[in-house]
């Protein structure tokens, strides 16, 4: 009798770790960023782009306003990428309060670009500690640096060149 109630026990255990890694699960979504995996908790990330400020509050340079108001809404394939993840293209870390670096040239033509944008998330296999993205669209080319940047975020340092 104590065997079958041990047994039950174990059963009942194992069912409600089973549930439990299921919502984690849920809450997460699984990105391939060229062919590796990259864990997200989008609702973590839309929560964190709440506190954070819009790109022009930071800084209301023509440069800052452009790339906030005209040039995010690009169809670029990361922006894409980003916005899934849960990443708000309007704001700006507050570790990063300067706005966004942009370089126009005399007529105001994109140039290039870097900013850095942030998720909750983790690289879910051990032989990966960083990946990198990178595409040529639309005239544009386009490479991003998904790094680690604590125990739950990983960093993306997003360069955008006009080709």
């Amino acid at each position: 009798m104590g065997v079958i109630r041990n047994h039950t026990r174990l059963v009942k255990e194992k069912i409600k770790r089973n549930r439990f890694i299921a919502i984690i699960k849920a809450l997460t979504t699984t990105f391939q960023i060229e062919g590796y995996p990259l864990t997200v908790d989008c609702d973590k990330t839309k929560e964190f782009y709440l506190t954070q400020e819009k790109i022009t509050d930071d800084c209301q340079c023509k440069d800052c306003r452009f790339y906030a108001e005209n040039f995010t809404k690009e169809p670029l394939e990361i922006f894409s990428i980003l916005s899934s993840m849960g990443v708000d293209l309007q704001k700006n870390l507050n570790s990063e309060p300067t706005g966004v670096w942009l370089i126009r040239d005399e007529n105001d033509n994109f140039i290039h670009c870097d900013q850095v944008y942030q998720v909750v998330g983790h690289f879910p296999s051990e032989d990966k500690s960083q990946l990198k993205y990178e595409k040529e669209q639309d005239g544009y080319k386009i490479s991003a640096a998904f790094l680690p940047a604590g125990s739950d975020t990983i960093d993306i340092e997003l360069k955008i060149d006009k080709i």
